[in-house]
């Protein structure tokens, strides 16, 4: 075995995403005579050719044209973006809807619990480069204010002219 000797090496080529892996063996002098062999093996590994041109730009969303809050699960999106093909939506930023061509509108259905919930919102250019995602927020409740009126008591009679008036407001 001696004079067996492994060279491995790995190399990327700058211009493109492959790589190069080359292993050659070289044995020299067994039993008196120089034998030499060597194997090289090239290996390619592409990744998907990155997209040319440009993100789309100025990409806005509002849920109900602003509102600070919903009374339903079902809200109204306004929606802008500057050189989007299609876009995707989402109410966790994890699970996406699948590419649909741009609109400036849309109607989407909030989360069924109440709470802060968030719309996110993403574009995609003709040639397939993908903006920043954006969002917009916006307290959900569904839930009607109510009030319980403690004084004056239900059916009593009051004297005029003054009476005071007991609440507790609730939501």
């Amino acid at each position: 075995m001696s004079g067996l000797r492994r060279t491995d090496g790995m190399r990327k080529k700058e211009s493109e995403d492959i790589f190069e892996n080359v292993v050659s063996m070289r044995t020299v002098l067994l039993g008196g005579i120089a034998i030499v062999a060597v194997f090289a093996a090239v290996l390619f590994i592409t990744s998907q050719p990155k997209p040319v041109g440009n993100a789309p730009a100025g990409l806005l969303i509002s849920i109900s044209n602003g509102a600070s809050y919903a009374r339903s699960a079902d809200v109204f999106l306004k929606l802008s973006a500057v050189g989007a093909k299609d876009c995707a939506y989402s109410n966790d930023n994890v699970a996406w809807t699948a590419w649909e061509p741009f609109t400036d509108n849309k109607q989407w259905v909030l989360p069924s619990s109440e709470g802060l919930k968030t719309v996110y919102y993403k574009c995609r250019s003709a040639s397939g480069v993908i903006a920043g995602t954006v969002s917009d927020t916006i307290l959900f409740d569904a839930t009607s204010p109510t009030i319980d009126v403690t004084a004056p008591v239900s059916g009593a009679v009051y004297p005029a002219p003054a009476v005071t008036l007991t609440f507790t407001p609730k939501d």
